[in-house]
């Protein structure tokens, strides 16, 4: 399994019990000078939930994905969107 794929699946495996919509959730990861990033697009009302109070939730689920053992040694950068359409 690559990294890639192992970076989704713990997203959605820690973030799927977290919000109300998971239909909604959608992870996606590209790398970019030798840095994942991560993209999580969550429906607007699970935003607060996954971000946490003080933003504790998404603090830890950033420590858990780059604790990974990767094979060269990569950050991952993990953003979260809402599906409001921007104007």
């Amino acid at each position: 399994m690559d990294d890639e794929s192992r970076i989704e699946k713990l997203i959605r495996l820690v973030v799927s019990p977290l919000v109300t919509e998971p239909k909604q959730l959608k992870v996606s990861c590209q790398q970019q000078d030798g840095v994942f990033e991560c993209c999580l697009c969550l429906a607007a009302a699970d935003v607060g939930r996954v971000i946490g109070r003080q933003g504790k939730v998404i603090s830890a689920l950033r420590i858990i994905v780059n604790s990974l053992n990767f094979r060269h040694h990569r950050l991952v950068r993990l953003n979260i969107q809402d599906d409001k359409k921007l104007s």
